[in-house]
């Protein structure tokens, strides 16, 4: 064997290498969401971390196509070995088309409706939003209004939802459900919170009692200053001690959230074999330990029926999947999207359509 020949070996094997040690940092990131992070808060600065050996697997795949293509198998067996992990962070499903039988179910963060304007009647964007795109459920987040708004909000939109309910008005974060079926009953889901809750409520679908729970986790607890603070260490090397200081408060937030994840996996363990949709903004990664938690009872509509990460919010050179729709196993979504085309709020809505799966 030449000169070249032994370089050209000697690199594929170095390659070889680094892809061995991305796929092993891929398997620690995609399942450190399996441990709550109020033991092990380090835990979700992996799942934050997963896009990056992700990404660097699939380049690998496209590099050993180029280079030597019978390496091709390592990356693949990183993906297999990591599947659960990379189908919840970017599935690729086959769309359905929904029909005349499906359900539409809307979820959206409002962010207190954004732009709106204190002391006067003039709502922003939102409810415009709301008016032209009706679902036949919708859960908002952060749908807390200043009196001035409120009237106009009821008015424009009970013509498309006979019922309406907010749910803890009075107390910093207002849960809203908007509902073309008669809402039942609520009640709260309670947990250890400054801000932030969960509300259950059952509405009458079609002669079925289906539970809808719209939720609000903790969120990050990092202030405008630190998302722009994030946006320069997407740009930069090295991590100085105030960016120490925003990972702290990432990890402190995932410790805070945990105990309410927990909270919010014993209502659906007691309610098993309910008809259940859960909606809401998670505030974490499709990884993370709230997502595992959720998925052991329920199954995520843009995971079986979306396609890309489906970013749900967009802001400050952070794109994240963190609001979803989970859904019983005796129902069904046949399509599941996510409107990135409107920028009213800094989260975008996710929709889906759902039906009834055949009794067996």
């Amino acid at each position: 064997m030449g000169f070249f020949g032994k370089v050209t070996r000697f690199v594929r094997r170095v390659l070889a290498t680094i892809n061995i040690v991305v796929i092993l940092v891929m398997c620690a990131c995609g399942y450190a969401g399996a441990f709550s992070p109020a033991a092990h808060p380090w835990t979700e600065l992996l799942v934050l971390a997963f896009p990056v050996p992700f990404t660097l697997n699939i380049l690998f795949f496209l590099v050993w196509l180029v280079v030597s293509p019978r390496y091709v198998l390592l990356p693949i067996i990183g993906l297999l070995l990591c599947w659960t992990p990379c189908r919840r962070y970017c599935p690729i499903n086959k769309e359905g088309e929904p029909d005349d039988k499906c359900i539409k179910v809307m979820t959206f963060n409002v962010a207190a409706f954004y732009l709106c304007e204190k002391n006067t009647k003039r709502l922003n964007g939102v409810v415009e939003y709301l008016v032209d795109n009706p679902a036949d459920i919708t859960c908002l987040q952060e749908s807390h209004l200043h009196k001035y708004h409120l009237g106009k909000f009821t008015d424009l939109l009970h013509p498309i939802y006979p019922y309406i309910y907010r749910a803890n008005p009075q107390k910093g974060e207002t849960l809203t459900f908007l509902s073309k079926y008669p809402i039942l009953d609520s009640e709260q889901i309670k947990y250890k919170t400054t801000r932030n809750t969960s509300w259950a409520c059952r509405m009458l679908v079609d002669g079925d009692t289906i539970l809808v729970v719209n939720s609000h986790m903790e969120s990050t607890l990092l202030k405008q200053e630190d998302r722009e603070e994030i946006s320069d260490i997407l740009k930069k090397r090295e991590i100085n001690t105030k960016e120490r200081t925003i990972l702290d408060k990432l990890c402190m937030a995932a410790v805070r959230r945990a105990p309410q994840v927990d909270s919010l996996a014993s209502y659906l363990e007691r309610h098993r074999g309910m008809t259940t949709i859960l909606c809401g903004d998670f505030n974490d990664t499709p990884n993370s330990y709230a997502y595992n938690r959720m998925a052991k009872y329920l199954d995520n509509a843009f995971e079986h029926t979306g396609t890309g990460m489906g970013h749900t919010y967009k802001n400050y050179h952070m794109n994240v999947r963190i609001d979803n729709i989970f859904l019983s196993p005796d129902l069904e979504a046949v399509k599941c999207k996510i409107d990135d085309k409107t920028h009213v709020s800094d989260h975008f809505p996710v929709i889906c359509w759902l039906k009834k799966r055949p009794k067996p």
